[in-house]
């Protein structure tokens, strides 16, 4: 309705009785002039290499198309492939054939004997001057000539005197070969049965052993067991060819991959008729037999060969795996190295002290004590020897060598083996003490590095820093003031006179900038370096760098301390991202945890074979 009176609404509105104004159709849609409702209105027909959907036209996919106003695409037939967009079937057609192929109206077909063709072809071309070639060939490279051998040579025959015989002409068998056509594959040959001196084709019999097969060209099944093969034509003596298995020509190899912890994924080798075995690495026993189907982290090794004869082939492969799911409520502290410490809220320092310290404690119901002992190991360098652990009941010393001392009683544990003491749940594993005091968790690696497992947000105090979750103030938290002169760590020595450890500054030692760059490159030419980032500025390679400085001052043997620091990132790894690696140390020549071990046991506390557990006398 207008002033005027009644009006007729245009196009792409509409209305109702009675309006008195015209609605827009929604979301674009058109009508016609005098639509009475919104079902009136509706989307413009679509385009060719369109459809019409709810919401609209929406383009076709790939390998289907349409014309002008259609409600849905239609697919490419015969396995056809078309861009997206397509507006008919004249634009659907078969993907390229590859080399060894050709085009034809049903699609890519094998090339025949004795052509090749390169990917693309929409034919085959013969291979030049009479050659010979395998089907499927890729190029005229796999075309060979046969070569011509020359005219058996004339033989002159002699009668004895002794006796007249009738003449007559000796009769002799034709000269035949066994022609190889294209190179034999892993576990066949395509072969003839050649006239040797004609090159003709014979129709033949060709055996191995108990096996035969008859024709003018056929496929042969290679085997290890016996390389020989006899051809045999009607007026033909047996032609005889060795065709031995192809030695497997692939490199060893080490790679990474990362899988889902607890999903079984399917290890491949990437290589054809080949016998493999599996096996994984063990810290204790070298290799364990394994399949090709694992779910958790290990290093992987499958030894390869075509024949038992033929030499091994090793490819190695180390499985990361990682949580996705991965969350936790835990917080660590990490003591390792010439030392680093790495604290509960994240802050990492390097400190050269030779006392006792407080490590970490109970700060709010004062229930248990950790003291870690540092002490010279080496010339100029520093670290964890001892381990005392304080509960109600009393101390527990843990020592270098896993020496477990309860006041004066000097013990071991074996691999496997738990006992509880003093309030303290101890276990081993073969390579780790583990010493649960209820509070805080305690795993020593019986040489140099230390973890202590707490509850996030549970009050601490000590070099491990107060746990609240602010690694701004880790530095911060004194046991008393020590003026300008003491560090936050010196004030955390576990003596009778204060300042008696004397002053150690943090992070004292300039790190070079060349050590950096040798120890990221030694880190990158890893394989887990396509799974894990590394920079300069990462606080593990800067304390690996540092202790690579002071390696020939050490005490312990090459590259041990540094490696503390490597192994203290791939704990860091698994307690904040859920990554777990697993046999690392091979790839960047550190010790195993058999190594580490009898290290700490050569350097530590002196086992007797009267008091050792069986593991170090092994």
């Amino acid at each position: 309705m207008t002033d005027s009176g009644c009006q007729q609404c245009g196009e792409n509105t509409f209305s109702d009785d009675g309006a008195s104004s015209c609605n827009s159709c929604p979301d674009g849609k058109l009508s016609a002039a005098r639509s009475t409702s919104a079902d009136d209105c509706d989307y413009a027909l679509c385009s060719a290499g369109d459809y019409m959907t709810d919401s609209g036209c929406q383009q076709c996919r790939e390998n289907s198309f349409s014309g002008d106003g259609a409600s849905s695409c239609t697919s490419c037939p015969d396995g056809k492939l078309s861009a997206a967009g397509s507006t008919s079937e004249d634009d659907c057609d078969y993907a390229p054939c590859q080399a060894g192929s050709f085009m034809t109206e049903n699609g890519c077909a094998e090339c025949p004997d004795n052509t090749y063709s390169a990917s693309g072809a929409g034919s085959c071309t013969p291979c030049p001057d009479g050659g010979l070639s395998a089907a499927g060939s890729t190029s005229s490279d796999a075309c060979v000539v046969p070569e011509t051998s020359p005219a058996t040579p004339s033989v002159a025959y002699t009668t004895p005197t002794e006796a007249t015989f009738p003449e007559s002409t000796p009769v002799f068998g034709g000269t035949a070969r066994i022609f190889i056509t294209g190179s034999p594959t892993p576990g066949s040959a395509r072969v003839n049965c050649l006239d040797d001196v004609t090159n003709k084709i014979l129709d033949a019999k060709f055996s191995n052993g108990g096996y035969s097969v008859k024709g003018k060209e056929v496929v042969l099944d290679l085997n290890c067991a016996d390389p020989t093969w006899v051809c045999e034509a009607d007026g033909y003596d047996p032609a005889y060819l060795d065709i031995p298995v192809p030695v497997l020509e692939a490199q060893n190899s080490v790679s990474a991959v990362m899988i889902n912890a607890g999903e079984e994924t399917i290890l491949k080798t990437g290589e054809e008729s080949v016998t493999v075995s599996w096996f994984k690495e063990s810290p204790f026993t070298g290799r364990d037999p394994w399949t090709n189907k694992v779910s958790e982290a290990g290093r992987y090794t499958a030894e390869m060969k075509r024949c038992p004869s033929h030499p091994t082939v090793i490819k190695t492969i180390n499985v990361a795996s990682k949580d996705p799911n991965f969350v936790s409520d835990k917080s660590v502290c990490s003591v390792f190295g010439d030392p680093h410490i790495l604290t509960f809220d994240g802050e990492h320092y390097t400190f050269h002290g030779e006392c006792p310290y407080v490590l970490a404690m109970d700060c709010s119901g004062y229930g248990w004590y950790i003291y870690g002992k540092f002490a010279a190991c080496g010339n100029g360098v520093t670290c964890l020897e001892n381990v005392d652990i304080i509960t109600q009941q009393g101390p527990l010393e843990i020592k270098r060598g896993f020496g477990i001392n309860d006041y004066g009683r000097m013990f071991g544990l074996s691999k496997g083996e738990t006992q509880s003491i003093r309030g303290v749940d101890l276990s081993f594993d073969g390579s780790i003490l583990t010493a649960d005091i209820g509070g805080a968790v305690v795993e020593w690696d019986g040489l140099s590095s230390l973890r202590i497992i707490v509850d996030k947000g549970a009050r601490t105090c000590g070099l491990c820093s107060n746990n609240d979750g602010n690694s701004a103030n880790d530095l911060e938290q004194n046991l008393y003031n020590g003026g300008a002169i003491m560090s936050f760590a010196d004030t955390w020595a576990v003596t009778y006179v204060r300042g008696s450890c004397g002053v150690n500054e943090l992070n004292s030692v300039d790190i070079d900038t060349n050590t950096v760059e040798s120890v990221m490159n030694d880190m990158k030419s890893s394989p887990l370096s396509n799974l894990i980032e590394f920079s300069a500025d990462n606080n593990f390679v800067l304390a690996a760098a540092h202790d690579r400085m002071m390696d020939s001052a050490s005490l312990f043997k090459a590259n041990y301390m540094e490696c503390s620091c490597f192994q203290a990132f791939v704990d860091h790894l698994r307690d904040t991202q859920g990554i777990v690696i697993s046999r690392w140390d091979i790839d960047l020549n550190c010790p195993s945890p058999r190594e580490i071990l009898l290290e700490g046991v050569r350097t530590g506390c002196p086992w007797t074979k009267n008091n050792a557990p069986f593991y170090v006398l092994k």
